[in-house]
């Protein structure tokens, strides 16, 4: 999912707003190397039961949306899988 999103980014302009919000985004996390480290390390083991399309567009929604917060339909159940 995060390479398929990054070459997307690369092969297409993106406007000024989505930028600084990216930028933003990296300052934050910059600084937070525990938790970088953590996300990687985590992120291998449920990388398995994500649905990628799902978790992008919970990501993407507003903060007040009826979404937010809501992980599970993000993952498959065992009987999905």
């Amino acid at each position: 999912m995060g390479e398929d999103t990054l070459a997307a980014w690369l092969l297409s302009p993106s406007l000024v707003p989505q930028l600084t919000e990216r930028h933003a985004a990296v300052a934050e996390l910059r600084s937070r190397l525990d938790l970088r480290e953590d996300v990687a390390i985590l992120g291998e083991d449920l990388k398995v039961g994500i649905h990628p399309d799902a978790l992008a567009q919970w990501a993407e929604a507003p903060i007040n949306s009826p979404t937010a917060g809501f992980v599970g339909s993000l993952s498959s159940s065992p009987s999905q899988l």
